[in-house]
């Protein structure tokens, strides 16, 4: 008989995890760190997770489904540059509130594969779709889809919002993504 799972629990260990990765490494985190971190036993980490790797994944795959789902609708239902500034605020705000798992994602090289395929998605959907593109940001990528550009953009932006939000550099949050925003949507 299968034991039954909490989703809470699950949650709880996910963002033990999250922390714990961001803050030591992949590498450095054992599961006895996330367990001791967590509160719960080894037994109820291994009920949700067979091992570190599949933790990792699930953190990222699960995310990352969920997110790229509701991007593509909120984009879909909007006509013109409102799709893309709907894309960019909903994109740097949840860059914000996740930032340890952004960081994460950007700097651990076992999750570059998971990497490629997100920033493919994204950069596909934008194919895809280029109409969504304001004029200024075509202009930008030279009226062509720059992948190198796009990874720098992106990758750039996730470590100034960690660095702002850890105090690092004296900027509020919002304000960057104000003045990173005015490079993208016209105003």
């Amino acid at each position: 008989m299968a034991r039954s799972r909490d989703d809470n629990k699950r949650k709880a260990v996910m963002d033990s995890a999250v922390y714990l990765f961001s803050s030591k490494g992949y590498a450095a985190t054992s599961i006895q760190d996330i367990v001791a971190h967590s509160g719960f036993s080894v037994g109820t980490v291994y009920n949700y997770f067979a091992n570190k790797e599949e933790l990792l994944t699930s953190l990222i795959e699960e995310g990352w489904e969920e997110f790229f789902v509701e991007i593509q609708e909120g984009v879909r239902t909007r006509k013109g540059e409102s799709s893309f500034e709907y894309f960019y605020n909903i994109l740097f705000d949840t860059v914000l509130e996740n930032i340890d798992l952004a960081s994460l994602l950007i700097n651990e090289p076992l999750l570059y594969p998971k990497l490629e395929k997100i920033a493919g998605d994204i950069f596909g959907f934008f194919q895809e779709n280029p109409d969504i593109l304001p004029e200024n940001v075509n202009k930008v990528m030279g009226f062509r889809y720059d992948k190198s550009l796009f990874y720098a953009a992106a990758l750039g932006t996730i470590q100034a919002i960690k660095l702002a939000k850890r105090g690092f550099i004296d900027i509020e949050a919002d304000i960057l993504k104000a003045s990173i925003g005015r490079i993208f949507i016209n105003r």
